[in-house]
């Protein structure tokens, strides 16, 4: 029985040790996959370094923003244009009816 331990802590031990390393290898092919990625997006925007490339993505990040900004004032004043049209509609409406009930009355009248 004393001799089943030793082997078996030995088992444990080795069964151990390849789970971290298959988890290192694991960790160590997502660093070499990551690693790819930022090379191929620093050839993407002529960057030379990391820092470069953190640099070229903030100033795009920076663009983008902006163009937001002036898409959401142009989509305000598009709705203030809306709602005005559709007052002028509503009142055009209004009239419309006016002038039929007018023209009614005074087809009325003629007879």
């Amino acid at each position: 029985y004393s001799f089943l331990l030793p082997q078996l802590e030995r088992q444990r031990l080795a069964d151990s040790i390849d789970r971290k390393e298959s988890v290192i290898q694991g960790q160590q092919d997502e660093l070499l996959f990551l690693n790819q990625k930022l090379g191929s997006l620093r050839k993407d925007l002529g960057a030379s370094n990391t820092q470069e490339t953190l640099q070229v993505l903030e100033s795009k990040l920076k663009e983008r923003s902006e163009e937001l900004v002036v898409l959401k004032d142009t989509e305000d004043s598009m709705n203030k244009e809306i709602m005005a049209l559709k007052s002028n509609l509503s009142d055009a409406e209004t009239k419309l009816a006016e002038l039929q009930e007018r023209a009614t009355v005074e087809d009325a009248i003629a007879r």
